[in-house]
């Protein structure tokens, strides 16, 4: 799980460190800590998606525009049960309405400005004519407004007055001076006899006393504007308006109401726009009223002047939101980039360091590279190693054929005493069973050898050339140890074997190859130890085939007895110079190995009066071979021996 979470948030990295070559086969550099910021950062944008694009859908936070214009003529206002309900009434003291006939009477007159045309003069001059309206006891045919039922259902309805509409229009509307102009006047008088009207008033007395302390209340519509409802702004609501008078100080008052504009852009790519119209309650007024005595109230009910109110809605575009989006992503990306940056930079070098260098983890003691570069490594430098020791015993192999092939030209010494060959007649016999133990016990040092399959492979290899030099005639042994000297003369660093057989064949020759090789070998030092450890094990048997040859050539041959304990004295220190070589082996080679050495060394005792009879005297010039016609010359020639001198 932690894993799955690890690498989700890296591939919601946004943070990732930009690299101009591919790292980890990778643009970017990712971290957990970047992709905790890019979680955070996402979750960011989605709530700033959600918020713009729930405000593009629901339409709940417009852009609005309010203001006061100025208008020279209002619009017309109507009063009716559906539009505009006012309600009039008079309570006592303790705010109970009466409507008592005998006591106070309610008239209702509509004043409207018309132009009249004079018919003397010709000209248009303007007029006040007073409308008078029916004003009746209220009842809930005049409350048609759903949202003010419940209002006006609770009050003393039947005690109030109101406007009847249903017989002819009410309404108010423009301002003096202007082509259209109409107001109303609702005026509450006391009662007075009269010959028109079957009433019979009170009393003075009783009327001024039961209007002595009395309150005017006004009940009336309005409307509430809310621009944050878009589908329906304007709500209806009742409005109470309350104001004391007295039969001894008559009142006025005077009922403001103003024209409500509401412009609404409800497009969503482009603007589209509704209007909608309605009124509100602007301003109450109440002033003395002086002039008529019989009158207890009188309410002025009229539009506000010269100004009405408007309000501009307007909501975002999805361009709008789209804006706002891009601008709060950016915000974000960079808020999440001066908090992830330090550390993503950080962790990025960190991780160049460690695949450059292979820094290794103190708490999983690892090596942090993958573990597909681990085994491509472990199996390149095998393979290197592979090539490296194929090389080497490729080398080892060239080096025995070349040895080989010259020592196999190289002349034997010949024995042409007829006593002698008469001893070795004798002594056929035993040397022939000597040398069957010889080869036995060669074979029980091959067996020991094969523990290790690099020296059982060499010692194979060195039979097989022995066998195949045995075959080939005296010339193409001849080109073939001219061939083998080349390729000696031509490395870079001689063996000592090699140059025991170049002394052999001419000492200054071989003094003259070491001085040309000189700085040859302080150059390659350190190959040439490398190339004498492997050689070390590969000539083993073949040094002590030439230790022979060399002891048996050189040796003084003046008497016998000396050669013989020279000879066994050489041969004895020759193999314990060969013990050396198997410290390294095994216990149990190195036990054959000793058992080994004893029997040759016994069988060594027994070849001491035939080895100490059959050396030549060198210092004869007849017996002397054509070891010297190698030389160091410009075209090195390789002379063939005498077959004559061979013979013998």
């Amino acid at each position: 799980m932690l894993q799955q979470v690890t690498k989700f948030l890296k591939q919601i990295d946004i943070y990732g460190q930009s690299v101009q070559l591919s790292f980890q086969k990778k643009n970017s550099f990712n971290t957990v800590f970047g992709g905790f910021i890019s979680f955070t950062v996402l979750c960011s944008f989605l709530v700033g998606c959600w918020f713009f694009g729930k405000e593009l859908y629901f339409k709940e936070n417009p852009q609005v525009i309010m203001q006061e214009r100025s208008v020279n003529s209002p619009k017309r206002v109507d009063v009716r049960p559906d539009n505009l309900i006012i309600m009039m009434g008079i309570s006592d003291n303790n705010s109970n309405f009466f409507n008592d006939p005998t006591i106070f009477s309610v008239n209702a007159v509509q004043l409207t400005q018309i132009s009249v045309k004079d018919p003397t003069t010709g000209q248009q001059t303007i007029q006040l004519v007073n409308n008078p309206k029916t004003i009746k006891q209220c009842s809930m045919r005049d409350v048609q407004i759903p949202d003010l039922v419940d209002f006006f259902q609770n009050l003393n309805y039947t005690a109030l007055y109101c406007f009847d509409s249903q017989k002819n229009e009410v309404y108010f509307e423009g301002d003096f001076n202007q082509k259209q102009f109409s107001q109303l006047f609702v005026y509450f008088q006391k009662c007075q006899n009269s010959t028109s009207s079957q009433i019979i008033c009170k009393s003075q007395e009783e009327i001024d006393k039961s209007l002595l302390l009395t309150k005017l209340s006004i009940f009336i519509s309005d409307h509430i504007i809310d621009p944050l409802n878009f589908e329906n702004p304007v709500s209806n609501k009742a409005n109470t308006l309350y104001s004391s008078t007295s039969s001894q100080f008559p009142q006025e008052a005077s009922l403001f109401l103003t024209n409500y504009y509401i412009d609404t852009d409800a497009g969503v790519f482009y603007q589209q726009m509704k209007e909608q119209q309605t009124f509100a309650f602007a301003s109450y007024e109440v002033a003395p009223l002086f002039g008529d005595p019989n009158v207890l109230m009188k309410i002025n009910i009229r539009l506000q002047k010269l100004k009405e109110n408007y309000m501009k809605r307007q909501y975002l575009k999805l361009a709008d939101v789209v804006a706002q989006i891009g601008g709060l992503l950016k915000i974000l990306i960079i808020i999440g980039a001066l908090f992830s940056d330090p550390f993503q930079k950080l962790q990025y070098f960190k991780a160049v360091i460690d695949e450059i260098y292979q820094f290794q983890s103190s708490n999983n003691n690892v090596r942090l590279i993958p573990k597909k570069q681990q085994q491509y490594s472990i199996d390149q430098q095998n393979e290197e190693n592979r090539v490296s020791m194929k090389i080497l015993k490729k080398d080892l192999k060239l080096k025995k054929k070349d040895q080989l092939k010259l020592f196999e030209y190289m002349p034997k010494p010949t024995i042409n005493d007829e006593s002698i060959q008469k001893d070795i007649n004798t002594l056929q016999n035993d040397s022939f069973s000597v040398q069957t133990n010889q080869q036995q016990k060669h074979k029980k040092f091959s067996q020991t050898q094969n523990i290790s399959m690099n020296n059982k492979k060499q010692i194979k290899k060195l039979k097989q050339i022995q066998q195949e030099l045995k075959h080939k005639d005296e010339s193409d042994m001849a080109k073939e140890a001219y061939e083998g000297l080349c390729n000696i003369l031509n490395k870079k660093k001689i063996s000592k074997i090699d140059e025991n057989l170049v002394k052999f064949i001419d000492a200054e020759f071989l003094q003259q190859i070491l001085c040309s090789k000189q700085s040859q070998q302080q150059e390659e030092n350190e190959q040439s130890n490398i190339s004498q450890m492997l050689n070390s094990r590969s000539f083993s048997i073949q040094n002590m085939q030439v230790s022979f040859k060399k002891e048996i050539d050189f040796q003084n041959h003046s008497t016998g007895k000396n050669q013989s304990k020279f000879f066994k004295k050489n041969s004895i220190n020759q193999f314990t110079n060969q013990q050396s070589y198997f410290l390294d082996s095994p216990k149990n080679e190195r036990q054959n190995y000793t058992q080994i050495q004893n029997e040759i060394l016994e069988d060594t005792q027994n070849l001491q009066d035939l080895t100490s009879s059959n050396f030549i005297n060198y210092n004869d010039s007849s017996y002397i071979p054509n070891i010297q016609t190698i030389k160091k010359n410009d075209n090195l020639k390789f002379i063939v021996p005498n077959k004559e001198n061979q013979s013998r």
